[in-house]
């Protein structure tokens, strides 16, 4: 399994759980959550990501809207 099919599987869960009228979203980019690290999409799971390793999808429509991020919602640093 790809990094992007990790995404693709995440939005498609969650457009199944919170379902809009815009259509079908797009993973703009993946990101490691501790950390923040920006996955490359054709990466392995299996080769960039641990078993307690969780992934932010950041959605095309959320990049073109200026927001703060609130502070729970940051990325969590590395130790």
């Amino acid at each position: 399994m790809t990094i992007r099919s990790l995404g693709e599987e995440a939005a498609r869960r969650f457009s199944k759980l919170h379902p809009t009228d815009k259509g079908k979203e797009e993973v703009q980019e993946i990101r490691k959550t501790r950390g923040g690290v920006i996955l490359d999409p054709d990466d392995r799971v299996k080769d960039v990501l641990d078993d307690n390793d969780f992934v932010t999808l950041v959605m095309a429509s959320e990049r073109s809207t200026p927001a703060i991020i609130p502070e729970n919602l940051k990325h969590i640093l590395e130790p």
